[in-house]
């Protein structure tokens, strides 16, 4: 969760200077949690409702019971 914050700080400044469109280049990317791809996507998502389906998680037959479903949410310098 250390790049939030960043992530947060950089968006809210894309903000302010009016910008829209983003490229996001995750070439050569190892990975990461998967509350920071949640927080960036929130970003990126700011014309979404709270009620639209980000990703769903889903796993194998015997772990089905942690299968998971992702709504957009609010965030407060998010663009759309």
């Amino acid at each position: 969760t250390t790049a939030n914050d960043q992530l947060r700080s950089a968006f809210a400044q894309f903000k302010a200077a009016g910008i829209t469109n983003v490229v996001v280049d995750l070439r050569y990317n190892g990975g990461g949690l998967i509350d920071t791809a949640v927080v960036m996507s929130n970003l990126l998502g700011g014309n979404r409702a709270t009620t639209d389906v980000m990703s769903y998680m889903s796993f194998r037959p015997e772990k089905a019971s942690e299968n998971t479903t992702y709504l957009f949410q609010s965030e407060p310098n998010a663009i759309a």
